[in-house]
């Protein structure tokens, strides 16, 4: 349960979030402050968690598929020295010397 709450207050849209309900609450409750008011106090708080919201969507799909990457990276590295090796191979086939055409 502590880590729990740890983890919940390490959340920069947790800390908004808690941010904005007291700020609410306060100016509903005991301050006497408008809606006119406290919704410019609120909003670029609630428009913060939002837009972290939306930035983390995809975020766990990236992280869950960086070990593939790094496979198919691994893959292809491979590929190209093995065509880098090829490539060696067939060119010390080639003649070293230009025969000398014949002259008329």
């Amino acid at each position: 349960m502590k880590d729990a709450i740890l983890g919940l207050l390490s959340s920069k849209k947790a800390l908004m979030a808690l941010l904005s309900a007291a700020t609410w609450v306060a100016g509903k409750a005991g301050l006497d402050l408008d809606s006119e008011v406290l919704l410019p106090a609120v909003l670029p708080l609630w428009t913060y968690i939002l837009g972290q919201g939306i930035a983390d969507h995809g975020k766990e799909k990236v992280l869950a598929s960086a070990p593939l990457a790094a496979r198919e990276a691994e893959k292809l590295k491979a590929l190209i020295a093995a065509s880098d090796a090829a490539a060696d191979e067939a060119a010390s086939k080639l003649p070293t010397e230009r025969p000398v055409p014949p002259q008329d």
